[in-house]
């Protein structure tokens, strides 16, 4: 006895078949978009080691650019100091200079001053001398 399967069955049949047929596509697509998913995950994730690698890089040559820096101040501010005494040690010269000068421009106004004074008195003897030569010169 064959049994003949209802039309009702079979479009039952035809339906779930399509529906299968439309999830196998469903599903096929989702392999194609998972696996595209995981290759850019992949490729995300090497970018970010990439940049994780380029910023701890950056860190190390910062790092070593302060250090750099931070010796080449340290020598500067060692030679500004050096410099500064030395300033300091001719500042001192040239004032000791300075006073010397001065005592012997003080030391030369004095012999100046004498040296007039003693023209001035040698003058006053030449003439008391011409002046005595003249009253003996009249006495003979």
């Amino acid at each position: 006895a064959s049994k003949e399967i209802s039309p009702e069955i079979l479009l039952e049949r035809d339906r779930l078949s399509a529906e299968l047929d439309d999830l196998r596509v469903r599903y096929s697509d989702l392999e194609v978009n998972s696996a595209a998913a995981a290759e850019q995950l992949e490729r995300l994730e090497r970018q970010r080691a990439e940049a994780e690698a380029a910023v701890l890089e950056a860190r190390q040559d910062a790092d070593e650019r302060v250090i750099a820096a931070t010796r080449r101040i340290t020598l500067l501010e060692k030679e500004i100091s050096r410099f500064q005494e030395k300033a300091m040690e001719v500042e001192g010269r040239m004032d000791s200079q300075r006073e010397y000068i001065e005592s012997v421009n003080l030391a030369l106004a004095d012999i100046r001053a004498e040296r007039d004074e003693l023209i001035e008195t040698k003058g006053a003897l030449e003439a008391q001398l011409r002046s005595r030569e003249e009253g003996l010169a009249k006495q003979e």
